[in-house]
C-alpha cells in the first residue's frame, strides 16, 4: 500500500517532472565542441577551413550562444582578409548584444533553475569593446579611414558606458589600443588636431596598462606626441614632451609633411579558454542541518602568447620593433575577477535553492516502495549535480594580445621581412609581407600568429 503522501507521485511522474529540467540542464551546459577545432584552424592558418567548420556547427551556436556564431565568423573572416563580410557580420553581432542589454525573465528565472548556460550570451564587456575594434582594423585594411573613424568614437561610447557602470572600481574603462587606432587614422586623413587628442589619450591609457597589466608603454607613442606638437606648434606642449622623452630629432618647421608608412597590427596567441571550477560552501540544509554544497564559477586558466619578439626590416635595412599595446588577457582575468564575486554568490544561491527543491521533492515521495524512493532520490541527485555547471562561454577566437609595429617608408613597393621570436625561446619561420605605399600614404597590415 502506497503512503497517502505520494498518491500524486508515481515513478513516471516523478520522471515527467524532472525529465524537462534534465534536458534544459544537459543541452544548456553543451559548449561549442567546435572551439577546439578552430583553435586548431587559427594556428595552422586554415581560415577558410575554420570558416566551414563554423557553418557546418552551427546547431551549436543556436539559441543561446548566438552571439558567439558572429563573433568566431567575423574574427575568421577577418584573418582571410574577407574584411567587407567580416564587418558585416560583427555588425550584426552588435546589433545582437543591444538586443540582449536585458534578459528576458523567463531566461532569468531559468538561469536560476538550471545555470547560466541557458542565458542568451551577450559577451564579456571587453569582448563588446573588440567587436568595434575589429571592425575598425577591418576598415584601416580596407582604407576606409572615416570608417575607422566611425568605429573609434563607437568604442569610445561603449567605454563611457563601463565607466558610468562600475565607477571607480573599473578595471577596464580606457582601451589604449583603440585609442591609438583613431589617432593613427585621424593623423593618415590630414587631421592632425584629432590625432595629436587620440595620441595624447592613448599615452595616457598606456600608462595606466603599465600600472595594472605590467606592459611597457610603447616607445612609438613618445614619437608621435613629439612630432605632432612639434608641427602643430604647441611650444609649450612639445617643450615638455622633450622633457619627459628626451630629444627626438624632429625636424625644424612646423608643416606636417605626410609620411608613406605602414602600420603593422599584430594578432600574437590566441585567447585562453574559461574552465569550471568546484568549490564547496557550508550551508544548511531545511532542516538546519550543516552541510557542503558544490558550487561550480569560471575562471581563466592563462596561456602563453606566440611570440616574445617581433621585427620588421625594409630592403633599405631600415627596421623597426613590435610592442605589445593590448594584453587581451589580462584585461579578461581582471574583467572576471570583477564580476566574480556577484557570480559565486548567484550561484551558492542557486545551489541551495536547486538542493532544497530536491529535499521537499524527496520528502513529499517518500513511500514503502523502496524502488521508486530510490529513483526519486537518483532523480533529484542527478539533477543537482548535471545543471550544476559555470558559463565558460568565451570569444576564444580573439588574439592573446596585439602588437604594434610602426615603420617609415618610401613611397613604391617593399619587401618586408618579419623576423618572430617564439615566446619561450627559438624563432618561428619568417614573413615576407608586400605592400605598396603612395606618396604620404598609411596603410595598416595585419599579421596573425597564433602558433
Amino acid at each position: 500500500m502506497r503512503d497517502s503522501k505520494s498518491a500524486g507521485f508515481p515513478a513516471g511522474l516523478v520522471l515527467l517532472v524532472l525529465g524537462p529540467w534534465l534536458w534544459l540542464g544537459s543541452t544548456g551546459c553543451a559548449g561549442l565542441r567546435v572551439a577546439d577545432q578552430l583553435d586548431r584552424r587559427l594556428q595552422n592558418e586554415e581560415f577558410n577551413a575554420g570558416l566551414e567548420d563554423i557553418e557546418k556547427a552551427k546547431s551549436q551556436y543556436a539559441g543561446p550562444n548566438s552571439l558567439l556564431y558572429y563573433f568566431d565568423k567575423g574574427s575568421l573572416e577577418q584573418r582571410a582578409a574577407l574584411y567587407t563580410a567580416s564587418n558585416a557580420d560583427l555588425e550584426e553581432g552588435e546589433k545582437l548584444i543591444e538586443n540582449l542589454q536585458v534578459a528576458s525573465v523567463s531566461e532569468s528565472v531559468a538561469s536560476f533553475l538550471v545555470n547560466d548556460t541557458t542565458l542568451s550570451y551577450s559577451g564579456e564587456d571587453f569582448e563588446q569593446v573588440m567587436v568595434n575594434v575589429l571592425k575598425t582594423i577591418n576598415y584601416l585594411c580596407l582604407g576606409d579611414l572615416n570608417g575607422a573613424q566611425i568605429e573609434a568614437r563607437k568604442v569610445n561610447t561603449r567605454l563611457l558606458a563601463l565607466s558610468d557602470k562600475y565607477g571607480q572600481e573599473a578595471v577596464y574603462k580606457e582601451d589604449a589600443f583603440a585609442r591609438y587606432l583613431s589617432a593613427f587614422a585621424y593623423e593618415a586623413a590630414g587631421e592632425y588636431n584629432d590625432a595629436y587628442l587620440d595620441y595624447k589619450s592613448a599615452y595616457r591609457d598606456f600608462q595606466w596598462y603599465a600600472k595594472h597589466f605590467d606592459i611597457e608603454v610603447p616607445p612609438l607613442i613618445s614619437a608621435d606626441l613629439l612630432r605632432l606638437s612639434h608641427w602643430l606648434g604647441f611650444d609649450d606642449e612639445y617643450e615638455s614632451w622633450q622633457h619627459e622623452f628626451g630629444t627626438d630629432g624632429v625636424e625644424p618647421g612646423r608643416r606636417p609633411q605626410k609620411q608613406s608608412e605602414v602600420l603593422l597590427v599584430v594578432f600574437d596567441g590566441l585567447m585562453p579558454r574559461k574552465q569550471t571550477r568546484f568549490v564547496e560552501a557550508p550551508v544548511l540544509d531545511p532542516d538546519h542541518r550543516g552541510y557542503m554544497l558544490k558550487v561550480a564559477f569560471p575562471v581563466i586558466k592563462p596561456r602563453n602568447p606566440a611570440l616574445q619578439a617581433v621585427r620588421v626590416q625594409a630592403e633599405d635595412g631600415s627596421t623597426a620593433d613590435g610592442y605589445v599595446v593590448e594584453p587581451l588577457q589580462e584585461i579578461a582575468i581582471a574583467n572576471l575577477n570583477q564580476r566574480i564575486g556577484l557570480i559565486t554568490v548567484k550561484a551558492i544561491a542557486r545551489a541551495v535553492a536547486k538542493y532544497t527543491a530536491a529535499v521537499q521533492l524527496r520528502r513529499a515521495t517518500r513511500t514503502q516502495d523502496q524502488g521508486l524512493n530510490l529513483l526519486v532520490d537518483v532523480a533529484s541527485n542527478i539533477y543537482t549535480f548535471a545543471t550544476e555547471q559555470a558559463d565558460t562561454r568565451c570569444w576564444r577566437s580573439l588574439p592573446n594580445r596585439f602588437g604594434l609595429i610602426r615603420l617609415p617608408l618610401s613611397p613604391g613597393v617593399h619587401q618586408l621581412n618579419v623576423q618572430l621570436e617564439a615566446f619561450g625561446g627559438g624563432f618561428l619561420p619568417n614573413r615576407t609581407l608586400t605592400v605598396e605605399l603612395k606618396k604620404g600614404e598609411k596603410k595598416v597590415l595585419p599579421l596573425y600568429v597564433a602558433q
